[in-house]
C-alpha cells in the first residue's frame, strides 16, 4: 500500500457504484483505525456484517491497521448459525450495517454478548436509527467515527504469518467452520489469482463477490499489488449485469460459478448487445467447456471460468498456466501444494 500510495495515489477503487481512490480510502481508514485504537489491540478481532461497499473495506484496512483481524460474516446468516459464528469470533467490536441490527437483534438475544458496535448505513449521510440493542455495550455512527477519528500515522510491521482474516467457510461440505488466514497467506493467494487469470494493470476488474469470501478478498488484494482498477459491485443482478459492466468499462470479471449459467440463459438486451466483446475474461468455477463456449459466443468472452480450484483455506490449490487455458478444465496442480486424489480409503490412484 505504500508503494501503490507513492506511484498511484488516484488508483481508483469504485466501491457499490461510488468511485474512490486509494488514497482517499487509506486516509479514512485511517481515521477509521485512529477512532478503533482505543478498543482494539493487536491480536483482537472486529466483527463485519455488511454488504459490499465502503464501510466492508474500511472496516478490513482499519483493523488491519490497529493490528487485529477481521471477521466478516455471510450476509445471508441468520438466527443459531449467525449466533454460533459471532460467540466464535469473540469481538471485542462490530461493525454492522443498519439493516443488519434486526438480524443480530434476533440471533443474539440472551447470548450475554457485550460489545461496542459501529452502526453505519449503505448511504453516505442516512443517519442510523433505532433503539439500542441489548447485546451493545456502546453505539456509534460508523461515518461519525470515520470522520471524528485522530488518523494513525503509522503502519504495523505485519508478520507474514500474523492472522489477517478469520473466514468462515461456505459450508458446502458442512457446517461453516472458521479458518484463520495469514497476511502471507492473502497476498500469496492474491497473486497467484491474478497471474492465474493473467490479468494486466490496464485491465479494470468487476466483481460481485461478496468481501466475506476469501476469493473477492483476493481479488481486491492482487488490484492493489498490480495497480489495476476494481468495481466491486454491491450486489449481484442478472438483469443489471451489463448495464454495470457498460458503466464500468471492465475487461474482467470475476462471479461466482452459479451466477455464470444465470446470466448466459437471461433474455437478449441492449446492453449486452452493446457490451460483446468488452469482457477479455470471466472467472468462475466450476465451468464447463459447454458452458463457457455459449458464453464465448453469445457475449464474445475469450476466457470463461477461473481453471483454477482451491478452498477457503487452501487456495489455490491447482491453477492455470500462462497462456494454458483450456475450457472447462481446473488447472494444472499448483507446486505451493502436495496433491494427492485417493479412492475410498485414502489410497492415491494413478494419473487418468
Amino acid at each position: 500500500m505504500s508503494r501503490l500510495l507513492d506511484e498511484q495515489p488516484d488508483l481508483a477503487l469504485t466501491l457499490a457504484g461510488t468511485p474512490f481512490t486509494v488514497a482517499e480510502l487509506d486516509a479514512a481508514s485511517r481515521r477509521l483505525a485512529g477512532f478503533l485504537a482505543d478498543r482494539v489491540a493487536p491480536g483482537d478481532r472486529v466483527v463485519v456484517l455488511a454488504r459490499n461497499g465502503r464501510l466492508a473495506l474500511l472496516a478490513w484496512w482499519a483493523t488491519t491497521l490497529c493490528g487485529g483481524f477481521v471477521v466478516p460474516l455471510n450476509t445471508s446468516n441468520r438466527g443459531p448459525v449467525l449466533a454460533h459464528q459471532v460467540l466464535d469470533a469473540d469481538p471485542v467490536a462490530m461493525i454492522v450495517e443498519d439493516e443488519f441490527v434486526p438480524v443480530l437483534d434476533d440471533a443474539l438475544v440472551g447470548t450475554g454478548l457485550r460489545a461496542p458496535v459501529l452502526v453505519g448505513a449503505p448511504v453516505a449521510g442516512r443517519p442510523s436509527s433505532g433503539p439500542v440493542p441489548a447485546w451493545a455495550a456502546e453505539v456509534v455512527d460508523f461515518d461519525t467515527a470515520v470522520a471524528e477519528g485522530s488518523a494513525v500515522t503509522t503502519t504495523p510491521d505485519l508478520d507474514a504469518y500474523a492472522t489477517s482474516h478469520l473466514i468462515y467457510t461456505a459450508g458446502t461440505t458442512g457446517p461453516s467452520k472458521a479458518c484463520l488466514v495469514s497476511h502471507g497467506y492473502v497476498a500469496n493467494m492474491a497473486r497467484q489469482m491474478r497471474e492465474n487469470l493473467e490479468r494486466h494493470s490496464g485491465d479494470v476488474l468487476w466483481s460481485a463477490m461478496p468481501l466475506f469470501h476469501m476469493a473477492a478478498v483476493g481479488h481486491v488484494m492482487g488490484s492493489l499489488q498490480l495497480g489495476s482498477a476494481m468495481d466491486v459491485a454491491r450486489r449481484f443482478s442478472v438483469s443489471g449485469f451489463w448495464d454495470e459492466i457498460l458503466r464500468s468499462r471492465a475487461t474482467m470479471a470475476a462471479l461466482m460459478g452459479s451466477m455464470l449459467p444465470m446470466i448466459v440463459g437471461a433474455p437478449e438486451s441492449e446492453a449486452a448487445r452493446k457490451a460483446f466483446g468488452q469482457l477479455r475474461v470471466v472467472s468462475g468455477s466450476p465451468v464447463t467447456a459447454d458452458l463457457a463456449a455459449r458464453w464465448t459466443e453469445r457475449f464474445g468472452v475469450e476466457r470463461v471460468g477461473s481453471g483454477a480450484y482451491g478452498l477457503t483455506e487452501a487456495s489455490l490449490i491447482t491453477l492455470t498456466p500462462p497462456g494454458g487455458y483450456r475450457a472447462g478444465a481446473a488447472g494444472k496442480i499448483n507446486d505451493s501444494f502436495e496433491v494427492r486424489i485417493v479412492d475410498e480409503h485414502d489410497n492415491p490412484l494413478p494419473v487418468g
